[in-house]
């Protein structure tokens, strides 16, 4: 079982986007040399930073494994991503075991974690990140944040801090939803019982923890952008932009309409275009202020065509969520979560749909909603059993 577990981790392959791949693949004799990320070795020597990439925790970390591990770039690839998910299936699974208490509840737990984990591991890359935190944080939370905060809440806090930095890193914002359900529970234990001193506490924990993986990406960038300024004086590097607006305006797309939007980034620059021919997606913000202009034109011109298209993407949101939290719902109608509880649920959901609901309802970008709501199928089941 073991050795499954390790050939797992190291050799199952992971659907990776064939451009990050190739990204990194060209990154690494620039990386054996220097220790940097996002530079690209000429023939000459010389090094040449690049301009664009987003999510970039996974060029700082990836070359790391290779080197604390003396893998291949693909076998560092699936340790980087099976481990995640693995790993939060672990941590969530111990949490569970700690959160339920009766046999039958515990075993629900474990087959809805492992079913979950089944289904965001099918995911493309980084996709899978707001799941795997979602699973690990959450029974915790649930099992350490209900009452007034005591040791084992602050090292969950600082861990979570660290976790939810992190992942940011790997994909844009996949953090917040477990910080909002957290920060919920922790705000209505210590406010109701007067808490004040202990909710300092959690606070300065949960900002320690933040803390960790900002420095250290931050420290990682000053060095990379060092070695732009001695090496290649000339050129500027890579700054951690990640377009808003872009798939905003693509995400109007979503129903076949007369404006010739689309989901796909041609369609897209077009569109900018016509408003702008002087844009270049390189400049990052300029890019970034014609495409919010021409979806404003688009609200104020034609409202309805942005409600349409808004309810659209809801009805989707709602088809998955009644698909993954199912006879945890009809649990629900008979023994309601207190309201703090449904507070965190519907905070941590209505974070996660915001990628679906924003760009496009499709399954990668909603890993962290449909975990979210599986978790709330299984707190629903398991409340009922528990009153049962």
């Amino acid at each position: 079982m073991i050795k499954k577990l390790f050939d797992f981790l190291f050799e199952a392959k992971v659907p990776l986007m064939p451009v990050r791949h190739d990204l990194l693949q060209s990154m690494l004799p620039a990386y054996q040399e220097t220790g940097l990320p996002f530079l690209l070795k000429n023939a000459d020597g010389s090094f040449t930073p690049l301009v664009n990439a987003d999510d970039i925790g996974l060029y700082l970390l990836v070359p790391k494994l290779m080197d604390a591990f003396n893998i291949s770039l693909d076998s560092a690839l699936s340790l980087f991503y099976n481990g995640m998910s693995i790993g939060a299936l672990i941590i969530g699974s111990i949490g569970s075991l700690c959160l339920f208490k009766k046999s039958s509840q515990r075993l629900i737990a474990i087959a809805y974690l492992l079913l979950l984990t089944k289904i965001t591991t099918a995911s493309f890359d980084n996709y899978r990140a707001p799941a795997a935190l979602a699973i690990a944080a959450i029974p915790w939370a649930l099992y350490l944040l209900q009452t007034t905060p005591k040791m084992g809440a602050y090292l969950y806090l600082f861990v979570l801090g660290i976790a939810a930095g992190s992942v940011h890193y790997i994909r844009s914002h996949a953090g917040v939803a477990p910080l909002l359900f957290a920060a919920t529970l922790l705000l209505f234990s210590c406010i109701s019982q007067r808490a004040w001193r202990q909710l300092i506490f959690s606070i300065c924990w949960m900002l320690a923890g933040l803390a960790v993986p900002i420095t250290y990406f931050k420290y990682q960038q000053y060095r990379y952008h060092q070695f732009i300024k001695t090496h290649v004086p000339q050129q500027t590097g890579i700054s951690q932009f990640h377009g808003f607006w872009h798939p905003v305006l693509g995400g109007l797309g979503f129903l076949a309409n007369e404006f010739g939007l689309s989901y796909k980034d041609s369609e897209i620059a077009k569109k900018v275009s016509e408003r702008d021919a002087s844009w270049d997606r390189e400049s990052g913000p300029h890019y970034e202020q014609i495409a919010k202009a021409v979806i404003i034109d688009l609200a104020k011109k034609h409202p309805w065509f942005i409600i349409n298209t808004l309810a659209a993407k809801a009805g989707i949101l709602l088809m998955y969520l009644i698909i993954f939290a199912n006879i945890g719902l009809l649990a629900l109608w008979y023994k309601p979560l207190p309201w703090h509880l449904s507070l965190a649920f519907l905070l941590a959901l209505g974070w996660s749909a915001l990628p679906g609901l924003l760009a496009i309802p499709i399954t990668p970008y909603l890993y962290g909603f449909i975990a979210i709501s599986g978790l709330l199928g299984l707190v629903g089941i398991n409340r009922y059993l528990a009153f049962s």
